[in-house]
């Protein structure tokens, strides 16, 4: 299967107008984190216990983000539109399941470890409870997790000035559509980066929105 060019069609809602962040955020925003590609993010050390990787994602988020919601994805519910795209990262290759428990040991490699989906549930599930445990707010969806992400920062951002963190240009999609122009502000960034919330890749998603109905107007 082709793979689409997201980043192709991120640069035509970027340059359609003046989408950038120019107002002065408060201190006081929420996160909304994708937690998929939060999974991704963090190296895992051979040999430290299940509940230990669990923490450092808990120490992760604790450093970046007062107030934050992670949006998990499920493997439970059959298959996912996704399904091609962990296809690719896997090569085709399932690995093998694991039993583990939060003292158990991690003694296989990060990649090969991921590739079994009842593995990552059962992680998914044990880094909720940490996250949880640290006064997070986590939200389960049935599989792939962008339109949940994006209701989440939609409804979030209604309340609260909210920030959206992911890698994803379907989530940034669906904000762009779901928005609404009388929130307390919804911004968009990607996880890829270490700017600050100043710089140009961070998404002003009303403006977005704004601009996309006056062009199609």
């Amino acid at each position: 299967m082709r793979q689409a060019q997201k980043a192709t069609l991120a640069d035509a809602l970027w340059n359609i107008g003046d989408c950038a962040v120019s107002r002065k955020l408060d201190s006081e925003l929420l996160y909304v984190i994708d937690g998929g590609s939060l999974i991704l993010r963090l190296p895992w050390k051979k040999g430290t216990t299940f509940g230990e990787v669990c923490q450092q994602y808990v120490d992760y988020i604790k450093r970046r983000y007062n107030h934050a919601v992670v949006v998990l994805d499920g493997y439970t519910s059959g298959p996912s539109i996704k399904d091609h795209v962990h296809m690719r990262r896997s090569k085709g290759v399932e690995g093998a399941k694991i039993v583990f428990k939060t003292m158990s040991p991690f003694r296989s490699k990060k990649e090969n470890f991921l590739t079994n989906n009842e593995n990552k549930q059962k992680f998914i599930n044990m880094l909720s409870d940490a996250l949880v445990k640290s006064d997070f707010q986590t939200e389960h969806a049935d599989a792939d997790a962008d339109a949940l992400i994006a209701k989440t920062g939609v409804e979030q951002s209604i309340s609260h000035p909210t920030v959206v963190i992911g890698q994803d240009t379907d989530v940034l999609v669906l904000l762009v559509f779901h928005c609404t122009l009388s929130s307390h502000g919804l911004f968009y960034r990607s996880d890829q980066s270490n700017r600050k919330l100043t710089s140009i890749n961070v998404w002003d998603i009303q403006k977005n929105k704004a601009v996309v109905r006056t062009r199609s107007n």
